[in-house]
């Protein structure tokens, strides 16, 4: 969601952009762009939750043990200040790099981090 601060939208709250995965980090890229970076991608169970307030009230009750276990991938979108997604990256296997939590962008780079190793992911644009 996009929560306007100030302008004569200000207070609104307004959906943003809609994505295959939990949204966990999000940084502001390049050219006015943003990186999220998504530790898992959703069941299918959870997307179609979504779209009702009262199921997504009834999910949220159900407890831990009941959800689904999250995938071992890695998984990025950029994303325009319109709320277009403009291009996934994708470790499908979660072979190099999965539970990715946070991302940011310097100098061509994208500086990646997840919950399981002790070091940063670089990688090149």
């Amino acid at each position: 969601y996009r929560f306007w601060i100030q302008g004569p939208e200000a207070g609104r709250l307004e959906p943003f952009v809609d994505l295959v995965g939990a949204p966990d980090g999000v940084a502001s890229g390049a050219r006015g762009t943003f990186w999220v970076a998504m530790p898992s991608p959703l069941p299918w169970s959870f997307m179609a939750a979504a779209r009702s307030r009262r199921a997504r009230w009834l999910v949220g009750m159900l407890p831990r043990n009941m959800h689904p276990a999250p995938a071992r991938v890695g998984m990025l979108a950029q994303i325009s200040n319109q709320g277009r997604v403009l291009r996934y990256m994708l470790d499908s296997e979660g072979r190099t790099i999965n539970m990715l939590t946070s991302v940011n962008e310097h100098n061509h780079k994208l500086y990646l981090g997840n919950l399981h190793e002790k070091c940063a992911f670089v990688y090149n644009l």
